[in-house]
């Protein structure tokens, strides 16, 4: 069973996290053609190398992936390029690496988002009033209501491939330097 990723894939990731990032500050999207061909590309090689055991390895990190964005994507606060992003690099952590590297990545996202909502304050004004609402009808009525997209016109968007990426790579240099997690 494999338990870590392969060394060599983490530089191949890197890169593409990088160039993902910087895509996504111009244009605040992420491409298909970067996360689908190269996660099916880590499933593949893990695949071929260690057989079964390896294609469940990646398939695994690619489904934890997904499944730690598919939430906050769904109410609205993530792009689907952001979810197949960390989902594509779950396929070349695997499972239990991506969960890791989600703790920085959450970490480097939360002081992005403080840091956004600090220099746009004024344009944030009703915001939490509105999420408490969408949060206790949720609780009621286990239904996810959008918000109203008047209420996000003129809002700065977070840029959350930076934060993949950014959150990613200290993952992978800390693991790097003889860290474990």
């Amino acid at each position: 069973m494999i338990q870590n990723p392969d060394p060599n894939l983490l530089k191949v990731l890197l890169v593409l996290l990088i160039v993902a990032a910087m895509i996504d500050l111009r244009t605040f999207r992420i491409p298909n053609l970067i996360t689908l061909p190269f996660a099916v590309g880590a499933l593949t090689y893990y695949g071929v190398l260690y057989g079964y055991a390896g294609l469940l390895f990646s398939l695994a990190g690619f489904g934890v992936g997904l499944l730690l964005l598919l939430l906050p994507y769904m109410l609205g606060g993530l792009g689907g390029g952001d979810v197949k992003l960390l989902g594509m690099a779950g396929a070349f952590l695997g499972p239990k690496a991506v969960v890791s590297a989600f703790f920085f990545i959450a970490i480097i996202g939360g002081i992005y988002a403080v840091c956004v909502l600090f220099f746009h304050r004024r344009r944030f004004r009703g915001f939490f009033t509105t999420m408490r609402v969408a949060l206790y009808e949720f609780i009621l009525t286990r239904k996810i209501t959008p918000g109203p997209d008047a209420l996000r016109s003129g809002r700065p968007r977070l840029k959350y491939g930076l934060a993949i990426a950014f959150g990613t790579g200290l993952f992978i240099v800390i693991q790097a330097e003889g860290y474990t997690f």
